[in-house]
Order: C-alpha cells, then structure tokens, then sequence
C-alpha cells in the first residue's frame, strides 16, 4: 500500500489536505480532511490511464462554491431532510437550519460536509486506515449537546472501500450520519449512469411528499419503479415510469428500507465495462438519488454535470426518521451511548 499527502487547495485563507491510497491492484482511492469526503477512485485502464468512478470536487474551493451537491462528504447531523426542521426530544421543542424551503437537508448550511476535520493515518501491509475527527459544538444550526465524531475510512488489497462511524454527544440529538458516495462506473463522467444496472434488495420503499420528505407511508416496490429486486437498467426505468412514479423528482430520491437477507445490500453493475460495486451495511434503508439535476455550465473531467451523472448510494436511517421513530428507527443520541455504523463498498472488475 502507498499513502501520499499533498493539498486539496483553499478556500477564505483556510487550507485543506488530500489523501491517497493506492493499493497492490493500482486502484486509489483520495480522501480529505474538507468533509471526511472520498473525491476520487481510481481504477487503471487496459490503454496505461486511469479512471475516476466517482464524481468528486477537483478542489476546496469548489466545495464551497458549486452548488450544494454533496460529493462524497461525511453527511451529518442528519442526513436527509427534516420536515419543517424542527423536533422534539424530551418535551423541548427545537429549530434547525431551513436550508432546503422549510426543511432541512443533510445537516443544514453548516454541516459536517463543510468542515474542516483532523486526521491520523495508520497503514500496514494491505490496508490503510484514513481517521477523521470532528466536535461539533452545542447549538450548531440549532442541533442540541456537543458531539464528537470518528469517521474511518478503510481502503485494503481486496478493493473494499470501508466507513466505521463512531459518535457521542454531551445531550440528546438527532444523529443520522451517511456517505454521499457518487458512482459513475463509466469513469471520468464520460456518460450518464443510465447504462448502469441497479440491483436494491428491499422489498418496501418510502413514498415522498412534493418537497420530497417521506410522506410516512410504505410501500411495497412490486408494480413500480422501486422494484429493484432483480437486475434494472436505469434507462429502461426512465422510459417507463419518468412520467408517473418519477415525474416529481426526474429520477430516484428515494429510501429503501433494507431487510439484510443477502450477503450484500445493493449492487451497481456496467455490464459493458465489467465493473460492479456493491454496498453492503448495517444501516436499516439505502437512500438512492440518480444526480436528477446537473449544471451543464460544469464539467468534471472534461465532460459537462449533465443530469443522471452519478448515482448516490447513501446508508442511512430513513429520512425524517426523527419523526417516525417507531417505524424506522430511533435517531436520537443520549450522553453515555456510543452511535456507530459499518459500511462497506466493494469494487469487482470483470
């Protein structure tokens, strides 16, 4: 394994590291310590060149300055949206950040994904161990306690790409954390991922309201755009259900809740190249969102942020869990418990 450090750049006189991890099968992966966040996965072509099947930011500053799509960051307090961004714990009633119209998304303005984390690297023979920290202090976009967080990320000989979460607080809060992880296993963004083969093992999927929060419904995925039990095209579920079962949201934006009776969660495929990433999690839904909205005046990698670029594959609890805890599972951290998660991405080359 090798291990380089050099800058990710700047942003407002701040100055951020990059990371990369290369491993005995020349795959690397690059990390930073600007949102604990994955920007690149590096995959060696058949002509001598290589090819990123990520989407990620080229720098900090773009981070900061192109809109707010999330590439590969740490996403926390919550990830997803809050309806109205509001709770109650405990009989106190609290206001977070209304960063999406009345709502929250991914944490607010002010989340873990753009701020700047420390780090330790420790490496042996076939992995390296990339350990971010962050406290996120009482009161931050109106989230109650100081919380302390530990993101690891693994990447080893086997092309497994490993997240350990570990987070405290100091009072009770809503914590949710997610990977923003988006795949193109085309490379380089050198085509939409409508050519990508979706496999979800879930059976049930959470309808959403217009401003895209779970209505608190669920439902079965037989009969709709949802049911990917068995291998998908995500072109042919666009021609078949772009205008009933996606027409709010141009795409998928939805969470699965999983049931963990396979060996993994979810796989990815591009049977043309060969690749397949499959994801595989302790967490209780995947929430899928298929890049619905690009910025054609951007490009990544020499090719326009066209819609349907990436594919994001976010383990999570469900979205506005904080209000249906019952149903999806309790969100809320309590001084003197520890929140923990494992999830594992597996690259397979054909």
């Amino acid at each position: 394994m090798q291990v380089i450090t050099q800058s990710f750049g700047e942003y407002q006189g701040e100055s951020y590291d990059e990371i990369l991890i290369t491993n005995r099968n020349q795959q690397t992966i690059a990390l930073t310590n600007l949102g604990a966040r994955i920007t690149k996965w590096l995959i060696p072509t058949e002509d001598g060149h290589t090819e990123n099947i990520v989407l990620g930011y080229p720098d900090a500053e773009s981070v900061f300055t192109w809109p707010p799509f999330y590439y590969g960051a740490t996403v926390g307090r919550v990830a997803g949206r809050i309806a109205n961004a509001e709770f109650t714990i405990d009989d106190t009633h609290y206001m977070v950040d209304q960063n999406e119209g009345k709502n929250e998304n991914h944490g607010g303005k002010n989340g873990f994904d753009r701020q700047k984390w420390d780090y330790t690297i420790e490496e042996d023979e076939h992995n390296v161990d990339v350990t971010f920290t962050y406290t996120d202090p009482d009161g931050n976009n109106g989230y109650p306690g100081t919380v302390e967080v530990t993101v690891t990320h693994q990447f080893n000989d086997d092309n497994q790409w490993i997240i350990h979460y570990d987070a405290t607080t100091t009072a009770p809060t809503p914590l949710n954390l997610t990977n923003h992880i988006y795949v193109n296993l085309n490379g380089n963004n050198q085509a939409p991922v409508t050519n990508h083969q979706f496999q979800v093992l879930a059976d049930r999927y959470l309808p959403l309201r217009p401003d895209n929060i779970p209505t608190g419904e669920l439902h079965h995925v037989e009969g709709t755009a949802f049911d990917l039990r068995e291998p998908v095209r995500y072109q042919s579920v666009l021609d078949q259900f772009l205008k009933t079962d996606l027409k709010q949201t141009g795409g998928f934006d939805h969470p699965w809740l999983l049931t963990h009776e396979w060996d993994v969660d979810a796989l990815i495929t591009l049977p043309e190249k060969g690749r397949q990433l499959t994801v595989t999690t302790d967490q209780s839904s995947l929430v899928i969102y298929t890049h619905n909205v690009g910025d054609p005046t951007l490009s990544l990698y020499g090719h326009p942020l066209i819609a349907h670029s990436g594919i994001a594959l976010e383990a999570q609890t469900a979205p506005d869990a904080v209000h249906h805890a019952e149903d999806w599972g309790n969100i809320i951290l309590r001084p003197n418990e520890h929140y923990t998660q494992d999830t594992t991405y597996q690259l397979t080359l054909g």
